[in-house]
This record gives structure tokens, C-alpha cells and sequence, in this order.
């Protein structure tokens, strides 16, 4: 609440948020929950994830995106990506450093994402 209720307007309004935030956010362990220690994360586990995302969602502050950066890209990292890409990126994500986005795309579908539709066929 400190962090936020003072700029969440102004964030609104800018459409981006603080990276003072991020950086407070990490600095607090409220990102990257379920990282491992070894790779910089609190080695915390999907409840105490899932505590975070309830809190913030009472709290009705709609800018952070702490849920998608440390619940979805990350974990992307963590089981894909090689041994450098790990020791780079999630140690910084989880520190609020980098932040982390979703780029998805599908003809026809622009910025739609509920508007893609998946299919398979032989060309």
C-alpha cells in the first residue's frame, strides 16, 4: 500500500509503472516466489505465489504485473532456458531488475489474445 497508492493514479494515467516498484518488489521477495534459491529466487513454492496474487488483487492496484512476470515468464525460463539464460535473467527478475513481458501473436488476432484461435492443418 505504501508503495503503491501514491503513484498507482499517475501510473494509470502513464500506463507503465515505476521501476522503483519493481525493485522495491524484489528487494521484499514479492518476486519470483517459486524460483529456486540457487538461481536468486525466496524458493518459495504456488501457495505462498498464490497468496501474493490474492493480496494484490485486494488491494486494487491494476499496474503491477508481478503475477505475469514471476508466475508465467519466469517459470518459462526456469525450464527451457539454457544454464547462462538462468543465471542472467532470474536472479535480475527476481531482484526487480529486469521485467519480464509476454510477446504472443497469431495472424488475424493483432493484440487479441482472447481473439486467437489455434489450428492445425497441412498446407
Amino acid at each position: 500500500e505504501n508503495e503503491c497508492a501514491p503513484y498507482h493514479d499517475q501510473w494509470e494515467k502513464d500506463g507503465a509503472v515505476s521501476r522503483d516498484l519493481w525493485k522495491a518488489a524484489g528487494a521484499n521477495g514479492l518476486l519470483g516466489i517459486p524460483m529456486p534459491e540457487e538461481y536468486g529466487g525466496p524458493g518459495g513454492d504456488i501457495l505462498q505465489a498464490s497468496i501474493m496474487w490474492e493480496e494484490q488483487g485486494a488491494s486494487g492496484f491494476t499496474g503491477p504485473g508481478f503475477a505475469i512476470h514471476s508466475d508465467i515468464v519466469l517459470p518459462y525460463i526456469l525450464h527451457f532456458g539454457n544454464e547462462e539464460q538462468k543465471q542472467r535473467y532470474i536472479p535480475a527478475a527476481c531482484a526487480g531488475e529486469c521485467i519480464t513481458a509476454i510477446a504472443m501473436t497469431e495472424p488475424g488476432a493483432a493484440r487479441d489474445l482472447k481473439g486467437a484461435s489455434p489450428r492445425a492443418g497441412g498446407e
